[in-house]
């Protein structure tokens, strides 16, 4: 094999695969390379640790046709020491990345211990936007780490609709099309892949995985660069909660400039501490923001409400939840609380927002 390639497209696409690399070399030393392949004008790199599948492609002055399978550490930083086009030559007992004033050899991982990866689906597929891909990131923020209760560290994709929870708080987003199925994909991939850098991606959803690709875009403004990327994952068995079911009804409302709600309650929590509860409470025209503390004290902050409705009750709430929530549904502008009473979940939801949040109260002794 012998192709010569881009180097800053290279190394864009060797970052991204980096992500996809198992981080364990014990069970199968093969997972921790990238597979290069050349072939018909085209340099394709392949990833994988099992839970996904990356493939990452750009154009190549291609010399001899073959794949290779090498240390994807040891090429990401070799690729990003050099200067100009990369030419990478299979010699056989050793890969050439040849950097134009310099060569790096490394050693090859053996191709027969590679495992033979999957292929992407044909079940229907679904357009996400920029601005999808913006909402599918404000709701994976509300998605679970707890590894033993796996559905709760997935986004659900229903169509349409996306869903988060942790349990503690749920964000609801909503797409402008729907995706073709419904997929219980792993947060922290759709976190990732929601910072991709493209006008539009697609997404297929089928039987025990979904397949994202996108054309990404990289690079100054001026002099862009570009390359196919496409990731498959594997889905997350079982049943998300029925989060509609959990969304209120009725109940008071109080609208406020969310970035300056998020100030105050950052203060307060500075000097609080971000897991305390912070209650919430309105008073001619004013919201009052503050926590209390038996080791460090007491804190709060007032911020003017833009309206209220009589009998909102106020309600305590997790500092970081709640700015959280915020962030999600405005990253500025107003935003709307609203609550039955403070022992019920409180929506937060502004005006034109694709996103919804929830928020659990918290009882103050």
């Amino acid at each position: 094999m012998k192709a010569t390639v881009n180097r800053e497209t290279l190394r864009d696409i060797l970052t991204e695969a980096g992500r996809h690399v198992s981080a364990s070399r014990v069970s199968l030393p093969a997972l921790a390379g990238v597979l290069i392949e050349a072939g018909e004008g085209r340099l394709t790199a392949r990833a994988t640790d099992f839970e996904t599948t990356y493939t990452g492609g750009t154009t190549a002055e291609v010399g001899e046709p073959g794949q290779v399978l090498v240390d994807a550490k040891l090429l990401a930083k070799a690729v990003a020491s050099g200067a100009g086009a990369v030419t990478i030559t299979d010699e056989g007992d050793r890969i050439a990345v040849d950097l134009g004033d310099a060569t790096v050899r490394l050693h090859p991982l053996a191709l027969d211990d590679y495992p033979s990866l999957p292929e992407t689906g044909t079940g229907p597929t679904g357009t996400l936007t920029a601005s999808d891909l913006g909402t599918l990131g404000r709701v994976a923020v509300a998605a679970g780490t707890d590894d033993s209760r796996p559905v709760l560290t997935g986004v659900l994709l229903d169509n349409a609709d996306v869903a988060a929870t942790d349990s503690y708080r749920l964000h609801v987003g909503r797409l402008s099309m729907g995706v073709g199925g419904t997929a219980l994909v792993p947060g922290k991939m759709v976190a990732l892949l929601a910072k991709t850098k493209t006008d539009e991606a697609t997404v297929t959803v089928e039987d025990g995985q979904a397949t994202f690709a996108a054309t990404v875009t990289a690079g100054p403004k001026k002099t862009p660069r570009t390359h196919r990327m496409q990731v498959l994952i594997k889905l997350i068995d079982g049943s998300f909660p029925n989060f509609r079911a959990l969304l209120p009804d009725g109940g008071e409302s109080l609208t406020i400039d969310g970035g300056l709600l998020t100030t105050a309650v950052k203060r307060v929590a500075t000097l609080t501490g971000a897991g305390l509860p912070m209650y919430l409470s309105a008073s001619t025209g004013t919201l009052t923001v503050e926590a209390k503390s038996q080791e460090l004290g007491e804190a709060s902050a007032q911020v003017p409400v833009v309206g209220v409705e009589d009998g909102w009750t106020g309600f305590a709430a997790n500092p970081a939840f709640l700015a959280a929530a915020v962030a999600a549904v405005a990253p500025s502008g107003n935003v709307t609380l609203r609550g039955v009473n403070e022992f019920k979940p409180w929506m937060v939801t502004a005006e034109g927002s694709t996103v919804d949040a929830l928020t659990m109260p918290m009882r103050v002794s």
